[in-house]
């Protein structure tokens, strides 16, 4: 019977590692599965994850050439408003050479008319000259009531000269006897 009871023992032992075998290779399956599952599931958030890179890596690239063209406006723009200055200065410029043109030969002298000369005096962009010299009659070239001096060929001052100097305001007095004291 021993050999009975070793045989039995032993089917025994071979049953219960067969059994064990057997639970053991089902969970074997069963983690195999899991971790196919598992890995099948990374996968495809690994092709989210690159995807999602890819989007972002191209939303990068816009907005990296968005703000290299916005640096590249600012920079055009800067140069405008340099160019829009050095504009306002070259009309600012062409617009006294202008006035000194037309002045010119009218009046004694252009560089102290020009500072006399505004916006009252321009129509249509262009300085009428008669007003001009009507109101600042001791600048103008042609021999003037108000200017005694500029008379032809007699010293002495009429009294219509000595009217018009009176008539004249004190600050174009000033103007005159400042800018031509002998």
């Amino acid at each position: 019977m021993e050999e009975n009871e070793l045989d039995t023992h032993t089917e025994e032992q071979t049953q219960e590692e067969s059994t064990q075998s057997t639970l053991n290779l089902d969970e074997a399956l069963d983690a195999l599965k899991k971790a196919r599952s598992e890995a099948a599931s990374h996968r495809v958030a690994k092709k989210q994850a690159l995807e999602e890179k890819e989007e972002l890596e191209s939303k990068l690239g816009q907005l990296t050439s968005s703000v290299e063209e916005y640096a590249a406006k600012l920079e055009t723009y800067k140069d405008y408003d340099e160019v829009r200055t050095n504009y306002e200065a070259l009309k600012q410029e062409n617009q006294k050479l202008q006035l000194k043109v037309q002045l010119s030969g009218k009046v004694i002298d252009v560089d102290k008319a020009l500072k006399l000369v505004d916006e009252s005096y321009i129509n249509e962009g262009r300085l009428d000259v008669d007003k001009f010299l009507e109101e600042n009659s001791f600048l103008s070239l042609k021999p003037s009531v108000t200017n005694p001096a500029r008379n032809t060929g007699t010293n002495k001052a009429s009294s219509n000269s000595i009217d018009e100097l009176a008539k004249l305001s004190p600050q174009d007095l000033e103007k005159f006897f400042s800018e031509y004291k002998v």
